[in-house]
């Protein structure tokens, strides 16, 4: 009987079998792995991350620093990245630019690239970033990122190797013994005219202050708010004053407040104002809507920037739209009752925006 046929077949049936299996068992490993990573990508919420970074970290005054914020997140979180003119500490915003968001596979990214400098010699600090999300379950959380130094140095001529530092003045003793109880009398005295100084300028204040407001009271906040804006943006479309229009816009929204949620709008910062309004019955929406409309008007008026015709008019209808939101509706007669202030609002716009 011949048997070389059946020998032959053997080898190359079993090497079929063996190469049957291997890919069986591989695609078993991608149908029972490859999901669990990608759900993880998808709801892992430690994947979301916060960095902010400079390109250098020792500069001379003046030398612009490339400062990036970026925000790495899965898809279905909501992000709300900071305002564009947000605090960075001592530093002039030259320029910025948003960059996103963009779609890298399960994960959302924003940028924000700013351009700044600083004109001092020191040490500065640029505070850290904090951003507000929602998680996909609904949950409102914060992230933070870190701080960052930076040294700002005075340009050294070449040759200052060279140069030595000059010495100290010279310390000249003088006995003040006599001089002691006539600087003491001396300052008692001015300490005690301060206090009178003080307290009567505070009386008349406060007279002057309850007769301002008592007529103010008999109109509601948003009547008067909408009375200032449409003035100051009549004026503004004339003279085309921008930075006196945002400190007036401004103005006009933080009187807005001190008269509806009966608060120190006026002399409170920009951060001190946002937490003063955590304890009103806002929606967290239109937090972020004041958070917005401030960081415009803070971006003008500190850090220099001159915004476009377009930004303008996109930041007066923002203060529109933050009355419109949070103004207490109400159909009492009180609302249809001639105004008391307006001649003193006109007043008040006009020395604000030609003065």
């Amino acid at each position: 009987m011949n048997l070389e046929p059946n020998k032959q077949k053997k080898p190359a049936k079993m090497a079929a079998v063996f190469f049957c299996t291997l890919l069986l068992a591989l695609l078993t490993m991608q149908i029972l792995f490859t999901p669990q990573i990608v759900f993880a990508s998808l709801t892992d919420e430690s994947s979301l991350s916060l960095e902010s970074k400079v390109d250098k970290n020792e500069v001379t005054i003046g030398d612009p620093i490339h400062y990036t914020i970026t925000a790495i997140m899965p898809k279905g979180i909501e992000l709300a990245l900071p305002h564009p003119g947000s605090n960075l500490g001592e530093f002039e915003i030259q320029d910025y630019q948003i960059t996103g968001p963009t779609e890298q596979e399960d994960r959302v990214i924003h940028t924000i690239d700013y351009t700044i400098a600083a004109y001092d010699v020191g040490s500065y600090h640029i505070p850290p970033v904090e951003i507000q999300y929602k998680t996909i379950e609904g949950e409102q959380k914060t992230i933070s990122s870190e701080g960052i130094e930076i040294k700002v140095k005075a340009v050294a001529p070449e040759d200052a190797s060279d140069i030595k530092d000059i010495k100290g003045p010279l310390e000249i003793k003088r006995n003040w013994a006599p001089y002691r109880k006539m600087l003491l009398w001396s300052a008692l005295a001015l300490i005690l005219t301060l206090l009178v100084f003080w307290g009567i300028r505070y009386y008349y204040r406060k007279k002057q202050t309850s007769q301002d407001i008592e007529p103010e009271l008999r109109r509601p906040a948003h009547e008067i708010a909408y009375e200032e804006l449409k003035m100051i943006w009549d004026t503004f479309l004339e003279n085309n004053l921008i930075k006196k229009f945002y400190l007036r816009l401004s103005e006009i929204i933080r009187h807005y407040f001190s008269r509806q949620y009966q608060i120190n709008a006026l002399e409170a910062t920009t951060e001190e104002l946002i937490q003063g309004l955590k304890n009103q019955p806002l929606h967290w929406r239109q937090k972020s809507l004041i958070s917005n409309f401030l960081g415009d008007c803070d971006l003008v008026k500190f850090a220099k920037y001159i915004p476009e015709m377009t930004e303008t008019e996109k930041t007066y209808q923002l203060a529109l739209q933050i009355i419109d939101e949070t103004k207490i509706k109400t159909d009492s007669p009180q609302a249809t009752l001639p105004s008391v202030v307006t001649q003193k609002s006109i007043n008040n716009t006009k020395k604000g925006l030609q003065g």
